[in-house]
């Protein structure tokens, strides 16, 4: 049977400078030669050693610099003029500890300019799916595997805002027929993450780089994803996703603790946790877990995640090793800029 959602056209990647936007990218230009890429964040685009794709001039790679945050009209009107079969949507706030010094940022870049969008751009013909990448923190501390139809019950203005852009985008599914499918990914990792984000940080740590100040001692137990796990299945969704509906991605099993992670990391390199790790204070809202269901779409689509977290640790220390100079020179801690 014909079916024009699944056939090449156009994506638009909103985020795309954001680490699982870049890696979306790259998988597009890797593994679907026929798809029309175009990118847009409120940033210069993504230079290495964050840009996992490679940028050939004159490639099938096009790239817009617009704050969807800001700029919602002018990413409305984008989106009107190319008419992409797919719009996949990154763009986000995603630090929770900070969303509590600022809140207002989050809910006007991650609720209201997602509502806004969707409020413009539900009519634009041609668009099949619009893909959401939520958070399994939008269900707050979960310890045992929650399905997609969990109860929403965030415990951080990151969280809020990012159940609120859900529910709103979901409210166009049911009144217009916006083709939303939301995706809510465990903890995403690999390659080319910023420095401050736990696994790139460890390494540095692991590799001789300043002490990693652990929260609350890494009590807290997070299901790891591989990133290019992840992508593939957020673009199998937004072929084949059905629209109005949620879909976890996550890894199998008991989760992994945040301590035990940093250990697995210090010990590629030969290092000791009190050497390289110093623990502070949790942080406000740290939730205990988020334990989920992901039955659904590998039933639906038929994915299995493929990359362990040993051999996503092994990469990821390598990536470091071999960038160690160049991270050194990034911020090791989250610099907000509204």
């Amino acid at each position: 049977m014909h079916d024009p959602a699944i056939e090449p056209g156009t994506t638009v990647v909103l985020g795309s400078n954001s680490f699982s936007g870049a890696w979306y990218v790259e998988h597009l230009l890797r593994e679907e030669p026929e798809e029309r890429v175009v990118g847009v964040s409120r940033s210069a685009e993504v230079e290495p050693p964050f840009r996992p794709y490679s940028r050939e001039p004159g490639g099938r790679f096009e790239f817009e610099r617009l704050d969807l945050g800001r700029e919602v009209p002018r990413v409305a009107e984008l989106i009107g003029d190319l008419r992409p079969q797919r719009v996949v949507n990154f763009a986000a706030l995603s630090m929770v500890a900070e969303s509590w010094a600022n809140p207002g940022d989050w809910f006007r870049t991650n609720a209201l300019a997602v509502a806004e969008l969707a409020h413009r751009i539900h009519r634009v013909p041609g668009i099949h799916r619009f893909v959401q990448i939520s958070t399994p923190e939008v269900y707050g501390s979960r310890t045992e595997p929650t399905p997609e139809s969990g109860e929403l019950a965030p415990s951080t203005p990151y969280a809020a805002s990012k159940a609120a852009a859900d529910l709103a985008l979901h409210a166009y599914f049911r009144t217009h027929g916006f083709p939303v499918v939301t995706t809510r990914a465990a903890n995403v990792y690999g390659p080319c993450q910023r420095p401050y984000r736990i696994l790139p940080r460890a390494a540095i740590a692991a590799l001789g780089g300043p002490p990693l100040e652990l929260e609350g001692g890494g009590r807290a137990r997070r299901w790891f994803i591989h990133i290019r796990d992840v992508a593939r299945a957020t673009a199998a969704l937004a072929r084949r996703g059905r629209p109005g509906e949620v879909y976890h991605l996550a890894t199998p099993g008991g989760g992994t603790s945040i301590r035990e992670l940093v250990e697995r990391v210090l010990a590629r390199a030969g290092r000791r946790f009190e050497q390289c790790v110093r623990v502070v204070a949790d942080r406000p809202g740290q939730d205990a877990a988020y334990a989920l269901c992901a039955d659904k779409v590998r039933r639906e689509i038929g994915f299995v995640p493929r990359i362990s977290l040993d051999e996503g640790i092994a990469e990821v220390v390598a990536w470091v090793e071999k960038e160690r100079e160049a991270l050194l020179r990034h911020p090791l801690r989250y610099r907000h800029d509204a």
